[in-house]
C-alpha cells in the first residue's frame, strides 16, 4: 500500500474517488522518477558531450582572437559532439517531459478521451521512428560514403547517433504507453490501425494509377514535424529519399 492510500479518508469503509485518483498519480510520478534513474546513460553521454563541445569551442576561440590561428579539427570534433548532443538529447528530453509537442487539445480534454489522444500521439511517434528506422539503413549507407574533411573519419560516425536515438525514442516513448489505462491503448490502437490501413490503401491506389497524389508525401513530412524538433530535418531527408527511391524502383 503507497503513502497516499494509506492515509486517504475512507467512505463506508472504501476510499474516496479523490484519493484514489491522488494515489494512482503518486504512483505513477513514482514510476516515471524510478525509471528515468534506471537508465541515466544517455543523459550522461550528453552532458559529456555538452561540456567537451564547450570547452573545445571556447579554445578555438580564444586561439584565433589571441594568437590568430585555431585548431584545424575543431569543426569536425563539433559535428560528431553535436550529433550525439541532438540525437541523444532529444529523446533523454522527451523522457523526462512531454517534449516540444502541441498540447492545446489534449489540454481541453479530461477522462478516457484524454487518454486516447495522448496514446494516439505516442503511437504516432513509434510509427514515425519504426518507419524511419526502416529507411536508415539507406540513410546510413549514403553517409558512410562522405569523409570528415581533417579528422578523415566516414561520416558514420555521425549518422550513427540518429539510428541510437530512433530506437531510444522507440524505448522511452513505450514507457509512456505503459502508463496509460488498457482501454485507452486498445481504442488508441485500433484508431492508429484504421489510419493506417487507409494510407496503404490510398499509397496503393497511387501505385496502380487510380490517384496521382501519393498520400505518404502529404502525411509524412507535416508528421515528421510533430516529433521533438532535433529529428524533423533527418525525418524529412529520410522520407525524401524512400520516396524518391520508390519512384525510381517504379
Amino acid at each position: 500500500m503507497s503513502g497516499a492510500e494509506a492515509i486517504a479518508p475512507s467512505v463506508n469503509g472504501s476510499t474516496s474517488p479523490r484519493w484514489r485518483r491522488q494515489a494512482s498519480t503518486c504512483r505513477s510520478t513514482a514510476c516515471d522518477r524510478s525509471s528515468t534513474r534506471s537508465l541515466p546513460s544517455s543523459k550522461t553521454v550528453v552532458i559529456l558531450a555538452v561540456f567537451v563541445n564547450i570547452v573545445v569551442t571556447f579554445a578555438n576561440t580564444m586561439l584565433r582572437y589571441v594568437m590568430n590561428w585555431d585548431l584545424p579539427w575543431a569543426a569536425d570534433v563539433s559535428t560528431l559532439l553535436l550529433s550525439m548532443v541532438t540525437f541523444l538529447g532529444a529523446p533523454a528530453f522527451l523522457r523526462r517531459t512531454t517534449g516540444m509537442a502541441y498540447t492545446a487539445l489534449i489540454d481541453q480534454m479530461s477522462g478516457e478521451r484524454r487518454h486516447v489522444l495522448r496514446a494516439c500521439g505516442l503511437m504516432n511517434v513509434v510509427a514515425i521512428c519504426a518507419l524511419s528506422l526502416a529507411v536508415y539503413p539507406g540513410f546510413f549507407a549514403a553517409q558512410i560514403k562522405q569523409i570528415l574533411p581533417v579528422l578523415e573519419v566516414n561520416m558514420g560516425s555521425v549518422a550513427i547517433w540518429l539510428g541510437v536515438g530512433l530506437v531510444l525514442m522507440i524505448i522511452y516513448t513505450l514507457e509512456k504507453l505503459a502508463g496509460i489505462q488498457r482501454k485507452a491503448l486498445g481504442i488508441a490502437l485500433a484508431l492508429t490501425g484504421v489510419l493506417t490501413g487507409l494510407v496503404l490503401l490510398l499509397r496503393a491506389a497511387y501505385f496502380s494509377g487510380a490517384i496521382d497524389l501519393d498520400p505518404f508525401c502529404g502525411s509524412i513530412d507535416p508528421i515528421s514535424f510533430s516529433m521533438p524538433s532535433a529529428f524533423a530535418p533527418p525525418m524529412v531527408a529520410m522520407s525524401s529519399a524512400a520516396r524518391a527511391g520508390s519512384a525510381v524502383g517504379s
